[in-house]
């Protein structure tokens, strides 16, 4: 319950979002705590992130989220595709951002701060928002949370579409959080000799103090995406959206459905490595909340096999040995692990995205 400066900072923040088409800003525990150092001048989002940013998008509730690691941090009424033009559920991430972009679809029209989702055509940006489904299959934000969420957001943040409001759940470790080891040069060592494709290596301080700085520099800070896909029994990692390697996963029960499931690594206030979770559900969740015929399921119910939770998801992939190890070395605060019962060749998921795995 929000008490009296809660309430004072919620009216005020609406007083500043009446420009908007719809009502936005920070959600109210988060106005509570929040000082003058951590929000932006208009108040709708903080000034940065502390941890890796995700936004979830319900298309049930047409609302939208935005989490700094756990902590939701700004919510938001949208308008996704309307009938026909239905915007797509699963996970993604912005690959693209343009602070005036024109449709090459729909005769050139307006969108202001995009952040594209698919090459297809997908995107977040500012349009006319009714709080129903009013677009042709992208998300529409209000004016000024459309420009805030630019300001905030980086290309890579991973986001959800779902029928629910999926929020973030803590689940234990995922996998062992190593640091990549230092390695040094030799004299005569060239500086690409058994490198993996986006690691950045290390200065030998006997030859120069200077740092030795390659085209994979731009990228090597960047977290790691894995994905790992029951259509093709794959593990597949990019970083930046471009690839590093992938290799063979074996997964328990390989015709039942795993489901979509998104993992996050990120530090706690202690330095250690915490995990949470974000499951998309699909057309089974329709099928189980199909009605009853004559005091029985409806034979959708009764066809329905269920996905796996997250931690059953978990469970049932099993990687080689020297593949984990070689995935664990590139982990770090921000790397994401996706299971999904889609394949990383689907042609959403081509060069250039970390990864976009369809719900239907």
């Amino acid at each position: 319950m929000l008490n009296q400066s809660g309430r004072i900072a919620r009216i005020r923040l609406l007083a500043a979002s009446a420009m908007a088409t719809a009502v936005i800003g920070a959600p109210a525990a988060a106005l509570e705590g929040a000082g003058p150092s951590s929000a932006s001048p208009r108040g709708l989002l903080p000034a940065a992130a502390a941890g890796p940013v995700t936004i979830v998008v319900s298309t049930d509730r047409q609302h939208l989220t935005v989490y700094d690691g756990d902590r939701a941090v700004a919510e938001s009424v949208v308008s996704t595709g309307m009938p026909g033009h239905s915007t797509p559920h699963g996970v993604f991430s912005i690959i693209e951002k343009q602070a005036f972009h024109r449709s090459t679809i729909y005769s050139g029209a307006p969108m202001p701060f995009m952040q594209r989702l698919t090459w297809s055509g997908v995107a977040l940006h500012e349009g006319h928002v009714t709080g129903h489904p009013a677009s042709h299959g992208c998300v529409r934000l209000p004016a000024a949370f459309a420009k805030e969420l630019y300001r905030y957001t980086k290309r890579g943040a991973r986001v959800i579409i779902a029928h629910d409001n999926v929020t973030p759940a803590p689940i234990a470790a995922v996998a062992p959080f190593e640091p990549p080891p230092s390695r040094r040069f030799v004299m005569g060592e060239a500086a690409n000799d058994g490198r993996m494709p986006g690691e950045i290596e290390q200065t030998d301080a006997t030859i120069s103090a200077a740092r030795i700085r390659t085209r994979n520099d731009v990228v090597g800070a960047a977290p790691v995406t894995a994905l790992v896909s029951r259509k093709t029994g794959m593990l597949y990692v990019r970083r930046a959206f471009a690839p590093i390697f992938e290799a063979p996963a074996t997964i328990d029960e390989p015709n039942r459905p795993l489901g979509a499931h998104v993992y996050v690594a990120r530090r706690s206030s202690g330095g250690a490595v915490s995990w949470s979770t974000m499951t998309v559900t699909g057309q089974v969740r329709e099928a189980l909340n199909a009605p009853e015929q004559h005091g029985t399921k409806s034979d959708e119910a009764a066809r329905a096999v269920l996905p796996s939770s997250a931690s059953g998801a978990l469970a049932r992939v099993h990687l080689a040995p020297g593949t984990e190890a070689r995935l664990n070395t590139l982990l770090s605060e921000g790397a994401t692990l996706i299971i999904s019962d889609e394949g990383a060749r689907l042609h959403e998921s081509w060069a250039g995205t970390n990864f976009i795995a369809i719900v239907e």
